[in-house]
């Protein structure tokens, strides 16, 4: 399966992507506490948004699913991008945060649009 790229720009997506995630991949919460290493309450609080997990504690999270963290520019502060194909990548992904921040339903499809049209750019390179 492949996971839809999700954007986090606050502390309180990180919660709502970690329940996502887990659910996508049908873990139960208290199998991904033991293979991430944390107590089952804790992690209810992440995905609750009662706390936030280190970088560390996200990574530990994250590995028992196959997935990782990627940082990408976004906002109005992006260095210019040379590659237009690049350049189209960039834009999706920030319409993508524009649209999930404003609610719209169909921002799961989104995601899956922009990784698609990510994977082809760096298929490309490759």
């Amino acid at each position: 399966m492949t996971a839809p790229l999700i954007v986090i720009t606050s502390t309180t997506d990180v919660g709502n992507a970690i329940a996502h995630l887990r659910t996508m991949n049908m873990i139960t919460q208290s199998s991904l506490a033991t293979m991430a290493g944390v107590f089952r309450s804790r992690l209810g609080d992440y995905e609750h948004g009662r706390y936030t997990p280190t970088l560390a504690t996200l990574l530990d999270l994250l590995r028992p699913m196959d997935l990782g963290l990627a940082v990408i520019p976004i906002g109005e502060n992006t260095p210019a991008v040379i590659n237009p194909e690049w350049e189209t990548v960039i834009n999706q992904l920030t319409s993508l945060i524009r649209h999930t921040a404003a609610g719209t339903t169909d921002s799961v499809n989104n995601m899956i649009g922009a990784n698609r049209a990510y994977r082809r750019v760096t298929q490309a390179k490759s």
